[in-house]
């Protein structure tokens, strides 16, 4: 039996692996230098697995305002959300209640940037600002609602990138990937015209609009709530148990799909 042959790495050269990543990082800078947000996008993804956050923020900062990409702004935004960047010098040691308000104002802000260039996701965070957001007159509360609820439509809708027009092919394309309806924010809507949550008045078959439409993209609590709607109907929708009945099964039908992806997966995956 031949004797078996290991080879060492030499600790002083980088391995393979650390040469590809330079390799892929360098074709990155290169192209985010010739102002293709995709790169851009995906160094800021690069040092952000890396921990290194306050570059991974720079680059989504100018990639978020200067390039208009959604998923930049979305990003950058829970960068500060999760405390990961901080909204002001030494915050750890400022008034709780100070910081908190400081990044709902900064989150909102970049969420709304988002939802502009076309982040659903973006457009989300960004309504759900606007309904937690205190107001000191009816007439502030009324038009900060209506924002919201606008930002939330766009975001069930899928947002369109408003700075389209003058984009390039390359940025255009960038945009698109994040403009996909978000099912979540459909079904925010839903409650909020059922139940008149959040001052925003009840509309039971705006209510059951957007409910249906989370139900299609896979909500199985959206489709609970449409069975129930026609099962027990309120002013504007007619009873209809048949259709009930189909919503019912939809539901089950995810839950069970969901059920079985989750014992197909590893235990490291769960």
């Amino acid at each position: 039996m031949s004797e078996m042959i290991f080879v060492e790495h030499d600790p002083s050269k980088p391995s393979p692996k650390d040469e590809f990543m330079a390799k892929k990082k360098a074709a990155l800078e290169k192209g985010c230098a010739k102002g293709d947000p995709n790169p851009c996008h995906a160094l800021g993804e690069w040092h952000q697995m890396k921990k290194m956050f306050q570059i991974a923020g720079e680059y989504y900062s100018e990639n978020c305002y200067k390039r208009h990409h959604g998923g930049s702004c979305f990003n950058l935004g829970f960068l500060y959300l999760n405390k990961t960047l901080p909204v002001m010098e030494n915050q750890e040691k400022a008034n709780s209640v100070e910081v908190e308000q400081k990044i709902a104002e900064k989150c909102s802000a970049i969420f709304k940037e988002g939802c502009k260039a076309g982040s659903s996701k973006a457009c989300n965070n960004a309504g759900l600002f606007d309904l937690q957001k205190k107001t000191e007159s009816e007439e502030e509360k009324k038009r900060v609602q209506d924002e919201a609820l606008d930002l939330l439509k766009r975001a069930c809708n899928g947002a369109v990138n408003q700075y389209d027009a003058g984009m390039s092919d390359t940025t255009r394309t960038s945009a698109a990937s994040t403009a996909d309806p978000f099912s979540p924010a459909c079904y925010r809507l839903s409650v909020l015209y059922l139940t008149g949550s959040s001052g925003v008045e009840k509309d039971a078959p705006s209510a059951l609009n957007y409910s249906s439409r989370a139900c299609a993209m896979g909500d199985y609590k959206a489709c609970h709530n449409c069975a129930i709607m026609l099962e027990k109907p309120e002013e504007g929708i007619e009873r209809n148990f048949e259709q009930g009945l189909r919503f019912r099964q939809k539901a089950k039908d995810i839950i069970d799909r969901k059920r079985k992806e989750m014992k197909g997966k590893s235990p490291d995956e769960n």
